[in-house]
């Protein structure tokens, strides 16, 4: 998967603009904006760009969030000594247990380090259009259902 490397990000881009990030995000799947300083509400103005955010409640526990406290730009640090303590962060897919899936996320980075640090993305899109015929006819009629076990008291899903 090759992504689209863009200069300037701005929060107000003209419509024309918008269109063409939109349609490079739908057929590149990344969008890179190199060197930017961005505020957080530059950063959240910029986002809507794309879409409604999705937000969770202060009930439910989010990534570097505090307790009861879930802030719509969070900060997440995996230097060493951060968030993650060792520098890294487990293969993971964002929010998967939201009823309706959404179509990304927005990372800014503050600090790049000069070894590592690497971020992965997967094209989740071209998994699904390798499988064979016979494999997509079988999971056509698939449905996911995530309970996540520590918040909640259910004993079962």
């Amino acid at each position: 998967m090759s992504g689209s490397y863009w200069s300037g990000c701005e929060s107000s881009y003209c419509a024309e603009v918008i269109l063409q990030l939109k349609e490079t995000l739908r057929d590149r799947h990344i969008l890179i904006f190199k060197n930017q300083q961005l505020s957080d509400e530059q950063f959240l103005n910029f986002s809507l760009y794309f879409g409604r955010l999705f937000v969770p409640s202060d009930e439910t526990p989010v990534l570097a969030s505090k307790p009861g406290e879930t802030p719509v730009v969070i900060l997440i640090s995996n230097v060493y000594g951060g968030y993650t303590r060792t520098g890294k962060l487990s293969f993971h897919s964002d929010h998967k247990w939201t009823h309706t899936p959404f179509s990304g996320s927005l990372l800014y980075a503050l600090e790049i380090p000069s070894q590592g640090g690497d971020t992965y993305w997967l094209n989740t899109n071209l998994a699904y259009e390798a499988l064979d015929e016979a494999t997509k006819k079988r999971i056509a009629n698939l449905t996911k259902k995530f309970c996540p076990r520590r918040l909640t008291l259910r004993k079962h899903c």
